[in-house]
């Protein structure tokens, strides 16, 4: 693999949010492949040339979908229903700056209203963490240890590495990391993590850093620490 430079990057573990767009691919081959083969058992040549043709069929298929529409001019001049007189360009002008409110309006949803409100802990270095187990009970939830803050390419902080206290390590989402309210470290070493409206005030939260740290080592379950 090293030779053909095949880069495997693997996606935070109990995550699969993280990867729509290559979920939807896998989703959208196996369905075509569904249709094309069913039940019937092919040979290693057959099967090829169908995922051969399911890739060609992939890759050429247009992004949105293709109405006679599409063939036309898309300058409103050069439309021949421009010179009609029940053609109201005014109106469909204003149909499509309704849908682009609209369009606003999700985008704004999204972004702000979705996910946790108010405000979010820190991300510590070193600070010991519950990982959530959707099939197990919560105390039975493992106590894992960051080591490592990962940024995405957008800047924005959705996971974390951990290391578990048989030295394993594990790259999971900060979405089923809950903190002990315990901080290994000084504020000052920490990452922060603002709320969905990009506040950065997360005063309480080092002070609970400041007050608590002195209990780390009173506490067995610091001893993945070492």
């Amino acid at each position: 693999m090293a030779d053909q430079r095949i880069n495997w990057i693997f996606n935070p573990s109990n995550s699969p949010w993280m990867a729509g767009v290559w979920e939807r691919l896998v989703q959208s081959v196996k369905r075509a492949y569904n249709k094309m083969v069913g039940r019937r058992k092919l040979s290693l040549i057959e099967m090829q040339t169908v995922v051969t043709m399911i890739e060609a069929i992939l890759n050429t298929r247009p992004i949105t979908h293709i109405n006679p529409a599409d063939v036309m001019a898309l300058s409103v001049e050069d439309s021949e229903n421009y010179y009609d007189p029940d053609y109201n360009y005014q109106a469909i002008n204003s149909v499509n700056q309704v849908k682009e409110v609209i369009q606003n309006i999700d985008r704004h949803k999204i972004r702000f209203c979705q996910g946790s409100h108010g405000r979010r802990h820190l991300l510590l270095i070193r600070e010991v963490v519950l990982i959530e187990h959707e099939l197990s009970p919560r105390r039975m939830w493992h106590y894992d240890m960051i080591i490592e803050i990962v940024k995405c390419s957008d800047g924005e902080i959705r996971s974390a590495k951990l290391r578990s206290s048989n030295g394993r390590f594990i790259h999971g989402p900060i979405n089923k990391l809950y903190p002990m309210q315990i901080r290994a470290i000084s504020p000052q070493q920490s990452i922060p993590i603002t709320n969905m409206m990009g506040d950065p005030n997360l005063e309480y939260e080092e002070e609970i850093a400041e007050s608590m740290r002195a209990l780390c080592n009173q506490l067995p379950i610091m001893n993945i620490l070492k």
